[in-house]
């Protein structure tokens, strides 16, 4: 507290707000707290003899750019011989400038003194010498709000000011000033106030006052001044006149967060505890109990997003000092691909908050939209954090399809035939099921119709292991059997990304190889997905590559589509009750390329 100005009360029982009686009298690194990059440099121009004509001293609000200012005009106005210990606050002329009554200290208000007229005022008013200090010093705050015309007014006056006079302009958005304006001064960036300094000092000014307060409190104060030491000064004040501290009990967190409007920490934790079930009607029930109890939604979003940020650091392995065990533990249920997606989402609630006529509507659709969202309109992951079903480019041909594959012959009379190459039949597997109802088609001695047919089972069995897994398989259907993968297609996006947890993807193929007695590894796409690939490998004409030969369920399926449509198809001729899929296969192909088999 700086000598002399000790509160006064003045019979109305008000005194000097905490902010403007811990104002920084000196340079020391307890007193301007956190900017000693900014009080080292300025002490030593003043020790040296090097103080410019011109500084500009630039950051957010609440970080001490005016104050610093003052603090240089009383350094060098300083009458103490030691050039290190200035300001003294003990001579007369530190005497003066803190009590106010130096006019050799002119501080301008740039947002009401922003026209050409007022800095012609200035420039008539700087041609006259200090009257009791060595250097006038012309304080301009908010100087970004200086018109254009204005500063090229100034631009003269400030390169070659008169002798023993310094300007210091001080501004929260440093590019709005003209580079010409800007380059004529020393500037220094004034760094947010960190969270562990801000408490230390509200400590200090708590036990000078005799504020009885818990760390907690401290901490949620300091957190929410977001750099701003004027900010956190005036919190700590407004806490110390609370109506539930007549009895002078000790302040806690609640309290604090009550008085200041801010999100209980359950709420929010309710809310991504509800994210992390992905339960849509437990996370809206959170909103509205806040919305009710009077909480300010634009304090709960950002206590939302800040919980969020905390529980993707952690995720990441950045241990950050914010993370408590529960939140250590919340963490364990997201993967960091789902904390990004919904960090992506809650990131603009401030601004949405700030201008909805609803206010609760953005923090409702973030939340419904991180459940829901197409994964169509996310950013792309790397290909190395992409599911597996992801990183597919398309369905892989089966074996019975490349077996069946022919070189088409050329258009003449006497075309030579094409040499089909006819494997060994596979052996079909021992089953204590009834023949039949587990066809053997592929590697894995499992058929996408035996799948199919026993679909219902597979469901029933993983119903009895997790009833939302279970929910998930209502709107997805098998696919394909491939190579030992089956592949299930999704009705929605939001599915697929649930059934590809690994953890998820695990209890469908452990009922799969209960049921079907063979193990088949599980892929889940979209449905539209993987439509897009089966037309996009379908031959266009008769003459395509011999690669591209359809399989035997693609014939089928043709033929099927030629009977509704009435089309005259030359599949229609392939018998369907073949008793061998390979001759089947062989059929068609003679059918559809003009090719024999040679044996």
């Amino acid at each position: 507290m700086l000598p002399g100005l000790e509160p006064q009360d003045n019979g109305l029982g008000r005194t000097q707000s905490l902010y403007r009686k811990y104002r920084p009298a000196t340079f020391d690194a307890d007193d301007l707290v956190g900017q000693e990059h900014v009080s080292r440099t300025l002490r030593n121009a003043i020790a040296r003899g090097r103080v410019a004509h011109a500084y500009l001293f630039c950051g957010p609000r609440g970080t001490g750019k005016t104050s610093t200012a003052r603090l240089l005009a009383k350094a060098v106005n300083c009458l103490a011989e030691d050039l290190l210990q200035r300001p003294c606050n003990r001579c007369e002329a530190c005497e003066a400038i803190n009590q106010g009554r130096a006019t050799d200290i002119v501080e301008i208000d740039a947002a009401s003194n922003r026209g050409i007229d007022d800095i012609r005022d200035l420039r008539e008013r700087v041609k006259y010498a200090p009257t009791a200090l060595r250097t006038k010093f012309y304080i301009i705050d908010e100087a970004h709000q200086i018109t254009r015309d204005a500063f090229n007014a100034f631009l003269k006056t400030l390169e070659e000011p008169p002798p023993n006079t310094t300007f210091v302009l001080a501004t929260t958005d440093p590019d709005r000033l003209p580079d010409t304006i800007a380059s004529r001064c020393q500037r220094f960036d004034f760094r947010r106030i960190p969270v562990y300094d801000a408490i230390q000092h509200l400590r200090a000014v708590a036990e000078r006052e005799g504020i009885a307060i818990d760390d907690a409190a401290l901490g949620i104060i300091a957190r929410q001044a977001t750099g701003s030491l004027r900010d956190a000064l005036s919190m700590l004040d407004l806490l110390a006149t609370s109506a539930d501290r007549l009895d002078d009990t000790p302040i806690d967190a609640d309290l604090t967060r009550r008085m200041l409007g801010l999100s209980q920490d359950g709420r929010a934790m309710a809310l991504v505890e509800a994210l992390a079930a992905d339960d849509l009607g437990a996370g809206l029930r959170v909103i509205n109990a806040a919305v009710e109890a009077g909480q300010d939604m634009r304090s709960f979003a950002r206590h939302i997003s800040s919980l969020l940020r905390t529980l993707m650091l952690v995720r990441a392995g950045a241990d950050p000092p914010e993370a408590t065990p529960e939140i250590v533990e919340l963490s364990e249920k997201f993967t960091l691909e789902r904390l990004l997606q919904v960090n992506r989402q809650f990131s603009e609630m401030d601004f949405a908050t700030r201008n909805a006529g609803i206010p609760q509507l953005p923090i409702e659709l973030a939340f419904a939209s991180s459940l829901i969202v197409p994964a169509s309109s996310q950013t792309p992951l790397p290909a190395s954090q992409q599911s597996p079903a992801a990183r597919r480019p398309r369905r892989e041909e089966s074996p019975a399809v490349q077996r069946a594959a022919f070189a088409p012959t050329p258009p003449r009379p006497e075309a030579a035939p094409v040499t089909v190459a006819r494997p060994p039949q596979p052996e079909p597997s021992i089953r204590s099921e009834p023949a039949g109802d587990l066809p053997s088609g592929n590697s894995a001695g499992i058929a996408l119709d035996a799948v199919v047919a026993h679909w219902e089972r597979i469901r029933t069995e993983v119903k009895g292991v997790d009833r939302k897994v279970e929910a998930l398989l209502a709107s997805t259907d098998p696919y394909a059997v491939d190579n030992g993968v089956l592949t299930l297609a999704a009705a929605y996006a939001f599915h697929v990304g649930r059934l590809n947890d690994p953890r998820t993807r695990k209890v469908v193929e452990d009922a799969t190889a209960r049921v079907l007695g063979s193990s088949l590894r599980v892929e889940v796409a979209l449905k539209g997905e993987l439509d897009s690939r089966s037309s996009a490998a379908t031959p266009a004409s008769r003459h395509v590559p011999a690669a591209a030969a359809p399989s035997v369920e693609e014939a089928t399926a043709h033929h099927s589509l030629d009977e509704e449509t009435g089309s005259d198809s030359v599949l229609s001729t392939v018998p369907a009750d073949s008793a061998d899929p390979f001759d089947q296969a062989v059929r068609t192909a003679e059918l559809l390329f003009d090719a024999k088999e040679v044996e």
